[in-house]
């Protein structure tokens, strides 16, 4: 055991190192592909080709790209950002920031960290308590809190909390979404935990921890992003959407740099919490901490009733998890809203290029010939709607399906040694250091509105996953499906969560309908017409818990059941 502990030092003192350098790699890669010239920012509006030419040398993008690269790592290590060259032209990249990360600190520190304790506490409690009832309760609360949709809730909060009732400034002030973001946080940290408690011994390894810490902050931070949008928050994370609309070469590399030091900080803590975690749990056994975290028999049970690798035929196995509640309510959602991709007029007479036409009525209410009202130039919203859920199944499935073809040769690699198992897994975690949301936003800018852009990135996001499930257990191909299968519903949540985030920062192609751009034009008229911002955002909403109801269902089927 003690080796475990050493082998987890070193990865903690290591890993976030290693992390930081390859983002940093990657960092670079991005900005160097970023359309404009970085160099304009450093010279007058008139300027010669003599001048020109002596400021690229100074800058040193004469250079070859590993003198660039070096230079580019010193300055980001020395403070040295660049100045800004169309967001605020000629002043110091430092200032900026100066100025915009007190604001984000200021709503999101407090309830990350309340979110985590929290969390931790409920997690614990969800696998330890004996009542049916709470257990049922907390994995519905579970379900509901990662399936919300941060900016839907954001207006929602607006219109009703703020417009409405009138207790909160609808703009800038940070206690709205300070909440939304301690309630994500909340139910996050609960489903790691939960999930944490029913991995056996030999399933635990520290990278595993750290790629799930990983994907969690990547999650948190696309929130962020969306809550500054959605509240008006002229924050860090604003600045950065800014910052890519205008092609700020230099604002760019600080901010991308900045946000690769939190996902390293953040796997840091992490693996921090695991060694010590590990050691006082495994390693001492301390008698408090074991009695207060570690997995007692109930725990152990109830993992073996949820783990994948029983004995159960296949037939057994699926009939099994088909009797649970919440697989029928997630498989009725899922299976009714493929027939409305497959069929869209099932719900609406409108054809997809009479939805994106042009009308009378703009912002009209419900009626009978438009019964969810109309949105912006005349548009039916309930034709927006179907057309909108259709567009993130058909986008957002096959994406997942690529990066388990992908991340299941990976995963079965991992098992070859514990050392190939640490390699893969690094890999992983390189792969997520930079946020989905904000690599498609990148590459978007750089390539153009491209829906297959959007689709490539999301399966490279899928494959970390799929590897880490697949990395943990035997070779053998029925426990593969069923996790495969258990799981599919989850990444293609998130992934439906990712595509309406984007269309909600105003990134998604213009020639596809989607629910996030819907909802994202809505926000202007939020308070006259309700209704172009709340359907397609319940739409989002059930469609998203769907899938999440379908993999709870399927990975953990009915709690323990006690009498008392």
């Amino acid at each position: 055991m003690m080796k475990v502990v050493i082998r987890n030092i070193l990865y903690t003192l290591l890993l976030p190192i290693v992390i930081f350098f390859f983002g940093l790699v990657l960092s670079f890669m991005f900005t160097l592909l970023l359309p404009g010239d970085p160099v304009l920012a450093y010279l007058p509006p008139s300027f010669t080709a003599e001048q020109y030419n002596a400021m690229l040398h100074q800058l040193g993008f004469d250079q070859p790209l590993i003198v660039q690269f070096f230079r580019y790592l010193g300055d980001v290590l020395t403070g040295n950002l660049g100045i800004s060259g169309s967001i605020s032209s000629g002043q110091p990249i430092i200032e900026l920031l100066t100025a915009r990360i007190p604001r984000s600190i200021e709503y999101t520190i407090l309830p990350i960290v309340l979110g985590l304790i929290v969390g931790i506490l409920l997690g614990v409690l969800s696998v330890r308590v004996r009542y049916r009832v709470i257990k049922l309760l907390i994995q519905i609360l579970i379900i509901l809190g990662i399936s919300m949709p941060v900016f839907v809730v954001g207006m929602w909060s607006q219109y009703t909390l703020a417009f409405q009732l009138g207790l909160f400034p609808a703009i800038g002030d940070p206690f709205l979404p300070s909440g939304i973001l301690f309630i994500l946080t909340l139910f996050l940290t609960t489903r790691q935990v939960r999930s944490n408690y029913f991995k056996k011994s030999e399933e635990k390894h520290i990278l595993s921890n750290g790629l799930q810490i990983i994907f969690n902050t990547s999650v948190l931070i696309a929130s962020i992003f969306l809550l500054e949008a959605t509240f008006g928050i002229h924050g860090f994370f604003e600045l950065i959407i800014a910052a890519i609309h205008f092609y700020d070469y230099w604002l760019v590399r600080a901010c991308v740099f900045i946000l690769i030091g939190i996902s390293a900080i953040s796997l840091f803590l992490s693996n921090i919490i695991y060694t010590l975690y590990n050691y006082f749990n495994e390693e001492r056994q301390v008698k408090i901490f074991a009695t207060c975290f570690g997995r007692n028999e109930q725990v152990v049970e109830e993992g073996a009733r949820y783990g994948f690798d029983t004995d159960q035929k296949f037939k057994d196995f699926t009939l099994y998890r088909l009797k649970s509640p919440l697989t029928i309510i997630g498989l009725a959602i899922v299976v009714f809203t493929i027939i409305v991709a497959i069929f869209p007029q099932v719900l609406t007479p409108f054809s997809m290029q009479e939805a994106s036409g042009i009308y009378l009525g703009s912002w009209d209410p419900p009626s009978p010939t438009h019964p969810l009202g109309q949105t912006r130039f005349g548009r039916d919203v309930l034709a927006l709607l179907v057309y909108g859920v259709s567009t993130s199944i058909k986008v957002c499935i096959l994406p997942v399906l690529v990066g388990i073809a992908i991340g299941a040769s990976f995963g079965y690699l991992s098992k070859l040694h514990r050392w190939v198992k640490g390699l893969v897994l690094g890999f992983m975690i390189v792969l997520f250091i930079i946020p989905s949301v904000l690599v498609i936003i990148l590459f978007l800018s750089i390539v153009g509105g491209d829906i297959l852009v959007i689709m490539s990135i999301m399966a490279m996001y899928a494959i970390p996953c799929v590897t880490l499930i697949i990395s943990k257990g035997n070779y053998s191909l029925k426990l593969t499906a069923k996790k495969l299968i258990a799981y599919f519903p989850l990444f293609v949540g998130f992934n439906i969560l990712l595509f309406e985030a984007i269309g909600f920062l105003g990134f998604s192609p213009p020639q596809i309908i989607t629910l996030g751009n819907s909802i994202s034009i809505a926000r202007m008229h939020l308070y006259d017409a309700p209704w172009a911002f709340f359907w397609p955002g319940l739409a989002l909403f059930v469609l998203v818990m769907g899938f999440f109801t379908l993999h709870y269902g399927l990975k953990e089927p009915i709690p323990i059941i006690d009498n008392r």
